[in-house]
């Protein structure tokens, strides 16, 4: 009951946000499509110019034709292909968080990697799959522009930076962000878009662009590989580190009461089972390999699982027998969570409809893809990873299709489309897993990640793609310079706006910093909608 109003939740707060981003995304192109064809033209101007202009405005982004617009499409048939973006929306967030991130626990397990590597491939990877699918998709979808992929990869970026960090210092703020991540992530992050500003100059992507991304992605892991020993160089320098652990370890027991050591055992045991417990698995995950600070994490874990013999005038074997039946009954409540297929008796009627919307994507991974987070099921892991594969790639290529379909249909510009609504849809599920993070206590956590999932968007997410289909085509990708130009400006001022809000406050993400920084993105979402419009009348 209770893991089925959870689920419940969740899916009601995904299309939440999802519903209220395209409902404005689809009035703003409706507005901008009436304008040009209905009151900026004669009636039979608009009638004769319409399809010519939707494949004038989509050829901007690459060679790919636009496909002729139906008239039922036209008459406002473009709501149900948003309704079905929304809903394979939906279809991505769970074969993301249930099956795909818990595959690539598995392989990073097997292949006994180190949580700072393991965090920047595999975890990495199931966090960052649309965005990834979604640029390899717009290249190898015939009716796609080549830029709507390159386009979502830059809108998510801003959108991680403003929305998932202002989300998380709205609700989890004030925090003090440690300065060596910052600087890390940072530094990648900017080279990155010094790349892509050079790879846009001349509006073509050769073989050699995307090789060059793949390579900046190697030297990334390589020195994640050694990111554990350059903070520990650092912290001895500067004598940080010690100070900081001393202050968040000086109120764990260190008296020789083995009974005061039991009670206080027990709170942080439940404490950590309850943290994680409350969050769906990839924010799990995140919490053991992307946190700040891993050696009070693991003192923990050392510390509660400790064998230490208590006293019988203390701890009475009851006290212990219910100690039991609360872990019991907790592992319960977490297996009934899983189960999707539970009926939700608890909630409200909306929880219940989108219980009823999850069924069939359920069903349909259920039968095709092994949970290796089953016991049952681990050693299917290899299996879970290439099932999750093709279903990544088949529900992404039919929304970057119904996404370019939507903007032939309203006169849309791909670059536009790309950058807004599939940018937004593929974060969804990371920004409502930051919130959860946030409201925890972790937003130190949420805050990396935001920065470093972009740096694998645009290193991985552009490079491969990039590479793959130069090599197929032999020729170079034609992209639109002069849009993708002016959002690459957008991301290094949002890079600065960010780094200059976080260290006038000495490093500190506050509620009113999160506020500025969705504000920013407002602007940037009117911004874009603007251009579209003067675009038209120009």
């Amino acid at each position: 009951m209770r893991g089925s109003l959870v689920k419940g939740k969740h899916l009601r707060k995904v299309v939440y946000k999802a519903v209220a981003f395209t409902s404005l995304l689809a009035l703003a192109g409706l507005s901008v499509s009436l304008y040009k064809n209905y009151f900026s033209k004669s009636k039979y101007e608009a009638d004769e110019d319409l399809l010519q202009h939707s494949r004038r405005q989509l050829l901007s982004g690459g060679e790919h034709s636009c496909p002729d617009v139906q008239e039922w499409e036209s008459a406002g048939g473009f709501v149900l292909i948003f309704g079905g973006v929304l809903y394979l929306f939906l279809g991505l967030a769970i074969v993301c968080d249930d099956f795909f991130v818990a595959s690539l626990e598995s392989i990073s397990e097997a292949l006994n990697l180190s949580e700072d590597v393991a965090g920047a491939t595999f975890m990495a990877a199931g966090s960052s799959a649309p965005e990834l699918f979604s640029s390899l998709t717009s290249l190898i979808n015939p009716n796609s522009s080549d830029s709507i992929g390159i386009a979502t990869i830059v809108g998510s970026a801003v959108f991680n930076v403003l929305v998932i960090i202002g989300v998380t210092g709205v609700f989890g703020g004030p925090l003090s962000l440690d300065w060596k991540p910052l600087v890390r992530d940072g530094f990648f992050y900017l080279v990155c878009i010094i790349l892509l500003f050079g790879f846009f100059y001349d509006g073509e992507i050769s073989w050699i662009d995307g090789a060059v991304l793949v390579f900046g992605y190697v030297i990334y892991v390589s020195f994640m590989a050694i990111n554990s020993s350059v903070f520990a160089k650092l912290d001895s320098w500067t004598g940080s580190k010690k100070k900081e652990d001393d202050v968040e370890l000086a109120e764990m027991p260190k008296a020789p009461d083995v009974a005061f050591k039991f009670q206080q055992t027990v709170k942080v045991t439940a404490i950590v089972h309850d943290f994680i417990s409350r969050l769906r698995p990839r924010q799990a995950r995140l919490l053991q390999t992307q946190t700040r600070n891993p050696l009070i994490f693991t003192q923990i874990k050392s510390f509660v699982s400790d064998d230490i013999p208590v006293s019988s005038s203390d701890c009475t074997p009851t006290e212990r027998e219910d100690q039991e039946a609360k872990e019991q009954e907790q592992a319960k409540e977490e297996e009934e969570e899983s189960n999707p297929f539970e009926y939700p008796s608890v909630g409200t009627p909306l929880d219940k409809f989108l219980w009823a919307s999850s069924l069939p994507f359920y069903a349909m991974f259920s039968v095709t893809i092994p949970n290796c987070s089953k016991p049952a099921w681990q050693k299917w892991y290899p299996l879970t990873f290439a099932m999750s594969i093709l279903w990544i790639g088949g529900l992404t290529y039919l929304m970057v299709d119904w996404v370019n379909r939507i903007g032939c249909i309203l006169g849309v510009p791909a670059v536009v489309m790309g950058v807004t609504v599939l940018a937004a849809g593929t974060s969804i599920p990371d920004a409502l897993g930051s919130i959860a993070v946030a409201k925890e206590g972790q937003g130190d956590m949420a805050v990396s990640n935001a920065i470093g999932s972009n740096v694998f968007d645009i290193l991985v997410g552009l490079g491969v793609p990039w590479l793959i289909t130069t090599l197929q085509r032999g020729e170079p990708i034609q992209v639109d310079k002069d849009d993708l130009f002016k959002y690459m400006a957008f991301l290094f001022i949002v890079l600065i706006i960010y780094f200059s809000i976080i260290f006038v406050n000495g490093r500190k993400l506050t509620p009113f910093s999160g506020f500025v920084l969705i504000s920013i993105y407002g602007l940037f979402i009117i911004y874009t909608i603007l251009s579209t419009v003067l675009s038209g009348l120009g």
